[in-house]
């Protein structure tokens, strides 16, 4: 099967892929029969084209390394798809050492991503938008328009991979004035270098949840020899992006969830954290770290400093430090499964709850135990009980008026974070 065969054949594949999907949602003739219309490769193809054409330079779907909207999710200005700075050298950590493994990310009309996975259609390991960009002749033979609309399209495809021509910043973007001896300047715009972060991100989940690195604890905790070992990093951070439309971000930051994880900047301090399985209470909600305790007091704080509840700015701030929160006592809770043997909550001392057994010792090897555990709504009791500790303790000091809204937020905001993470686990 020649090439050209080969291409078509996945581009056929992929818009009837994208017709089912949309057939399955309606039983209704007519719009079955609109939608078969819309699916016509050739038609489809060219509302392609048409949907890149439409956006603004903007919104414009491109392929990049570095992504201005990290910056602000309201930030227009001009992206970068860049190999990085050689002259670096290899002492120093950048894009310029990513090579083969760099990762694009896509960045524009987050309603536009499906022609971005539609160029992304590997054919002998040769993406389609790189065909484009190489004005390939088995890809242009492939297309179903006519000889003239086959070469726009090709060119159109092409900018995916384009930088725009005049790069422009904005005033929402991080801005440096950079003086000249000239009395003018050079504007610099630092962007994020999410190809980057997406390679640091992929060895961190390797190295955090694969099955070899859980082996490698297991054998550490049973005391027995193993093939390899693990890296660990302690005191790393969660910064976060975007909220609940991530996808607007960037696309690696949707496949993320909205996180980069930063590592401390400081040479490392090694210590034995000493954590100790919490026994002889009935939950561990009364026993959190320092850390955690501090934070919800900050945000305690905070609500009784501000007034308006209901400015949008106070929102986002009590949000971003309810999320801090919530992101520290996931992490510690994965301690618990990181630093204690498997079946700790067994012991006769263990006072908690079932939910929280099942959340801080999933690997206990315990028949019942793991079918009562996967049979049980055990995440949202843990939600649940993270809303109720935390209305109590912004009560505690000046009587915050936290009620059933409140509790219902932290629920649907901790549940969340928590499954998304289960989530990253299960799939690593």
């Amino acid at each position: 099967m020649n090439t050209t065969t080969q291409i078509k054949q996945a581009m056929v594949s992929f818009i009837e892929e994208r017709l089912s999907e949309k057939l399955e949602k309606t039983q209704d003739a007519s719009k079955r029969q609109v939608l078969c219309e819309k699916h016509e490769p050739t038609v489809w193809i060219a509302d392609a084209v048409r949907r890149i054409n439409r956006n603004s330079i903007p919104t414009r779907l491109r392929l990049v390394t570095h992504a201005i909207k990290y910056s602000h999710p309201d930030a227009r200005g001009s992206s970068l798809c860049s190999d990085g700075c050689e002259a670096a050298g290899e002492d120093l950590v950048g894009t310029h050492t990513l090579e083969r493994k760099k990762s694009l990310d896509v960045v524009g009309n987050a309603a536009s991503l499906d022609v971005y996975k539609f160029l992304s259609l590997e054919v002998e390991g040769v993406p389609l938008w790189q065909r484009a960009r190489d004005q390939d002749d088995a890809l242009l033979a492939a297309l179903p328009g006519s000889a003239k609309e086959n070469q726009e399209w090709l060119e159109t495809f092409a900018t995916l991979a384009e930088n725009d021509p005049e790069p422009a910043s904005h005033s929402l973007a991080k801005q440096v004035y950079w003086p000249l001896a000239t009395n003018e300047y050079h504007l610099l715009q630092p962007l994020f270098p999410t190809s980057l972060v997406q390679r640091v991100s992929d060895i961190l989940r390797e190295a955090r949840f694969s099955d070899e690195t859980k082996a490698a604890r297991e054998a550490k905790r049973d005391g027995k020899p193993h093939a390899h070992g693990f890296r660990d990093w302690p005191e790393f951070l969660v910064q976060k992006f975007g909220g609940a439309n991530r996808q607007n971000i960037s696309q690696l930051n949707s496949e993320r969830h909205g996180e980069a994880w930063l590592l401390p900047s400081l040479p490392p301090q090694w210590r034995q954290m000493g954590l100790r399985p919490p026994l002889q209470t009935d939950t561990v909600f009364k026993h959190l770290p320092f850390g955690i305790n501090r934070k919800a007091e900050e945000l305690e704080f905070y609500l009784v400093s501000v007034k308006d509840w209901n400015n949008k700015d106070i929102r986002d701030g009590r949000a971003r430090r309810v999320s801090e929160i919530i992101d520290d006592l996931i992490q510690y809770g994965f301690s618990f499964i990181g630093e204690l043997p498997a079946g700790w909550s067994a012991d006769e001392d263990c006072e908690l709850n079932d939910a929280e057994r099942y959340w801080l010792d999933p690997n206990r090897d315990d028949d019942e135990f793991q079918q009562q555990r996967s049979s049980s709504d055990w995440p949202r009791d843990i939600a649940d009980r993270f809303g109720q500790w935390l209305n109590s303790r912004l009560r505690r000091r000046y009587k915050l008026p936290m009620g059933d809204p409140e509790h219902h937020e932290w629920l649907l905001e901790f549940e969340s974070e928590l499954a998304d993470h289960l989530w990253e686990i299960k799939n690593v």
